[in-house]
């Protein structure tokens, strides 16, 4: 996360060191449940799953489909904050799932300025991402996944790149009352982002292991524990293996509190958040607090 605030603020073109993460919108995460857990993303997923857990959705045998949107806010830089949104829609047949989805950070403007010291115009920065995925299971327990974006950014100049994900789920019980799950994914494989002139930034591909365990307390009541380790590694100046631990108390299968902790070489942060579902209605928001700033993020879904 420290990269990625980083990132962005220089893609705002305020004056920071601009060899953090390029595209700061890939490390966003898109669905509040999984912010509130401190950015876990690979255990049981619940919504918004082509930005979560792809794989999971194709096991969901009680739903067929599913619409998932989320809004947040960054912490502010010079005196604004960037605010980001995420949409996704999913349809599973039988063993097989597509999902699609779109992914969009606004910058805060700037002038541009030229070599004279002259302002020329106003600078609108954005990042913005079109996503397909697809999803399928080989019987009860395994599943995965291959997801392609469009990615497009522009500070200025307007550049177009393309990436590929891939991830592993699996999916059991240890007894009655215990689930768990364990996932591996492979994100952001793609080419170079050039802007020309010999600046060149590498795509911040990123590999992720961890799972989750939920026990069944009582008919009414749940807990589960999630855990994730991620390695960014490209660009490989800026590698570096982060940790997340997430905790997550369900009542009535209609309330949910949510707490977490993200652990970041620099930058570490907790999270806390909550949750409703009533008749296949999802809404879920998510607190999180590093040392400069509040991340806000609200998600809303339905599944059929």
């Amino acid at each position: 996360m420290k990269k990625i605030l980083f990132a962005v603020i220089a893609t705002l073109g305020l004056s920071v060191n601009t060899q953090a993460q390029s595209l700061p919108i890939l490390g966003l995460t898109g669905n509040a449940r999984n912010a509130s857990m401190g950015d876990v993303r690979l255990g049981e997923a619940k919504g918004m799953y082509i930005y979560t857990n792809p794989s999971s959705f194709v096991l969901d045998k009680e739903h067929k489909a599913y619409v998932s949107s989320s809004l947040g806010r960054l912490p502010k830089a010079d005196a604004q904050s960037p605010k980001f949104g995420f949409a996704s829609v999913g349809y599973r047949l039988g063993n097989h799932a597509l999902m699609l989805g779109c992914r969009a950070l606004d910058g805060i403007p700037f002038e541009q300025i030229n070599s004279l010291g002259l302002k020329v115009k106003e600078i609108k920065p954005k990042d913005q991402t079109f996503d397909i995925a697809y999803a399928t299971s080989v019987g009860k327990h395994f599943s995965g996944y291959a997801m392609l974006s469009v990615i497009s950014t522009y500070n200025g100049y307007r550049r177009n790149v393309v990436a590929g994900s891939l991830g592993l789920f699996y999916r059991n019980e240890f007894g009655k009352g215990i689930n768990y799950t364990l996932g591996l994914s492979l994100n952001n494989l793609g080419q170079d982002l050039d802007y020309g002139r010999d600046v060149v930034y590498k795509l911040p591909t990123t590999s992720r292991i961890g799972g989750s365990v939920n026990y069944t307390i009582s008919e009414n009541h749940s807990l589960g524990l999630h855990l994730e380790g991620a390695y960014l590694m490209y660009p490989k100046d800026k590698a570096e293996f982060t940790k997340s631990i997430g905790l997550e108390y369900n009542l009535y299968k209609h309330f949910s509190l949510r707490t977490g902790y993200h652990l970041e070489d620099g930058y570490n942060y907790y999270a806390l958040g909550a949750g409703i579902n009533f008749s296949d209605f999802v809404a879920d928001f998510a607190y999180q607090k590093p040392t400069d700033g509040d991340i806000l993020l609200l998600s809303l879904g339905f599944k059929f």
